[in-house]
């Protein structure tokens, strides 16, 4: 299956914060965007969509944290109904993580998400 996502807009960090806090994944999270000094400027060009897929996989490994606020993230994100998502086969989740990765403009917003919470 294809899926789209919408554009992501500032309102979205709110939720992204949530899940960042209950999941625990802050380090994980900000360590995605450092060049190894901490530095969270690199030029946008520089946000790699490897960052994104990265970050979901965290998020996949720590879903069961906070898995309705990511199912309801990845639902407003991708106009899926939450709890289809949390019927959806393991393959299929699989897939909806991995497309959720490489979304346009994924590791620039999380990256600008990053600084929001140094």
């Amino acid at each position: 299956m294809d899926y789209k996502f919408r554009e992501l807009k500032f309102q979205d960090v709110f939720a992204l914060s949530k899940i960042i806090k209950k999941t625990g994944i802050k380090d994980e999270m900000k360590s995605l965007f450092t060049d190894g000094k901490n530095n969270l400027d690199n030029t946008m060009n520089e946000v790699s969509q490897d960052q994104g897929l990265q970050l979901a996989i965290i998020l996949f490994e720590n879903i069961h944290r906070a898995d309705k606020e990511i199912c309801e993230f990845i639902s407003s994100l991708s106009g899926i109904k939450t709890e289809d998502i949390m019927n959806m086969s393991l393959e299929e989740t699989m897939n909806l993580f991995y497309a959720f990765g490489k979304m346009e403009g994924i590791g620039n917003f999380l990256k600008s998400a990053s600084k929001l919470m140094q």
